[in-house]
């Protein structure tokens, strides 16, 4: 009987030796996720993409809507043609006559709480974010400075663009 129960032993351990359990296996899972940045100004987006936006009133704020979709912390910049090109701030000129102009100034509401907060052509300013991601839906807005000025059609460019933070 002790035999026999040291012959089992003997198959019980080369048994457990000979079908042991298969070594652990991992398996890593991961994913990308692409960033994405949709930025929509007076109901257009797009790569050269362009508004027009005519303003009849001078020295009464007129509203813009933009929205802002995206997946990363970023900042927003907004470039004036007319400031850029003369050294100015923001200014609507006449064609080719720099010293017909109307000055006007751009107010952004960066985080769609409806506090306005001036800009600086060329100034890239964090839009708001705890977490990187955006679903913004917000207004900006332009006011003609008030004044007399010469006939005439006063023109500029803004151009919108959303950098890395």
């Amino acid at each position: 009987m002790k035999k026999l129960l040291i012959v089992l032993a003997v198959y019980l351990l080369v048994g457990a030796l000979g079908f042991s359990l298969a070594d652990p296996v991992d398996l890593v899972l991961n994913t990308t996720i692409l960033g994405t940045s949709v930025l929509t100004v007076n109901g257009v987006s797009g790569p050269n993409s362009s508004s027009q936006l005519e303003i009849n009133t001078l020295g009464t704020p007129v509203t813009v809507s933009y929205s802002y979709v995206g997946n990363q912390p970023v900042k927003l910049k907004v470039t004036s043609l007319n400031a850029s090109t003369y050294s100015t701030g923001f200014r609507l000129i006449v064609s080719g006559t720099p010293s017909e102009f109307i000055p006007y100034a751009l107010a952004i509401d960066y985080d769609g709480l409806g506090t306005y907060t001036a800009t600086a052509s060329g100034t890239a300013v964090n839009l708001p974010t705890s977490t990187g991601i955006y679903n913004l839906n917000s207004t900006m807005q332009i006011t003609l400075q008030d004044g007399v000025y010469g006939a005439g059609t006063y023109t500029d460019t803004l151009t919108f663009e959303i950098e890395a933070q």
